[in-house]
């Protein structure tokens, strides 16, 4: 019985990519020679600058294609042509290169406008194999491909979380956020910890308070002011952070930053809607800061941030 959560994947690390990239540069070394290499961003740079090195191609340009508004697949148009001296009038000698192709609408796009160029990808699809001429390794139609960045920033966060099934969930971003944040809330609490007089230890002490009773009916109030400081810098980090947002969420848990960064894209038409949702964001912290400006400027004053 297969689990209704279970995900086909296909796993690449940036060593594996490299080494298909190689090897697909070998295979296209039985071909005619190739005045260019043409790669379709975003997924098609990396293999083609491996590709061009490994063929000591020179002439290197790029084709955008978009088949995304936000989140719905639409019919894909080009918004970045490469050079037409370069492609002639049908792309002869030209060599075109992509990481994956899946359904070929991308290709196939890119084949009516350029028919007589070479199309290669490092991975295929069945559905998009019709479309290359040149390609490495084939994937299940319903596995999804996941680049693994073997050594960079964020790469063993996202491979536990994908491990335990957290990818794409709000509890990966909660466990995250309170990680990145609990080192420096625990600095900034003990200073306006230290700023309490001992007496008001003792004296409750004396009153009969155990620990318990002396942290929380005598050491919390004299410090609440720390605290609203202290989750002012903790909402701002969480509220900003991009980079474990970007690695953790998926289309149903993504952060504003995130969506924003994603909204906008490639296309200039929608970058003065990005800008207004950026300047949208704020207003949370500014309503926050303006409930909690008392409380804020008193604990200014006292612990680790006073002059």
């Amino acid at each position: 019985m297969t689990s209704a959560r279970y995900r086909k994947t296909y796993p690449i690390s940036w060593d594996q990519l490299h080494r298909d990239a190689k090897a697909l540069a070998w295979r296209l070394l039985d071909h005619d020679f190739y005045k260019g290499i043409v790669a379709i961003t975003r997924g098609g740079m990396a293999p083609a600058m491996i590709v061009a090195r490994e063929l000591d191609i020179r002439t290197v340009d790029t084709i955008s294609v978009k088949s995304y508004d936000h989140q719905e697949q639409t019919e894909p148009k080009v918004i970045k042509a490469p050079n037409a001296e370069m492609m002639g009038a049908d792309g002869a000698g030209v060599l075109i290169v992509d990481d994956l192709v899946d359904t070929g609408k991308t290709l196939e796009l890119v084949r009516r406008l350029y028919p007589a160029a070479h199309y290669a990808t490092v991975y295929a699809k069945p559905m998009g194999r019709p479309q290359v001429e040149t390609f490495i390794t084939e994937v299940m139609s319903e596995a999804t491909q996941r680049l693994d960045a073997s050594h960079g920033e964020g790469y063993w966060v996202d491979h536990w979380f994908y491990n335990l099934d957290l990818i794409d969930t709000y509890l990966a971003m909660i466990l995250a956020l309170v990680a990145i944040n609990q080192p420096f809330t625990i600095w900034l609490m003990r200073s306006f910890f230290v700023d309490v007089p001992i007496e008001l230890d003792e004296a409750a002490c004396i009153d009969g308070c155990n620990l318990w009773q002396i942290f929380t009916k005598v050491a919390l109030p004299v410090v609440r002011p720390g605290l609203w400081v202290t989750s002012l810098f903790s909402l701002l980090l969480a509220y900003n952070e991009f980079l474990f947002a970007l690695v953790l969420t998926g289309p149903d848990t993504k952060t504003l930053p995130v969506a924003i960064a994603e909204y906008g894209a490639e296309d200039i038409n929608y970058w003065s809607l990005s800008a207004a949702a950026a300047i949208g964001i704020m207003l949370p912290i500014v309503v926050f800061m303006s409930f909690m400006q008392r409380h804020l400027a008193r604990g200014l004053a006292m612990g680790a941030i006073k002059g």
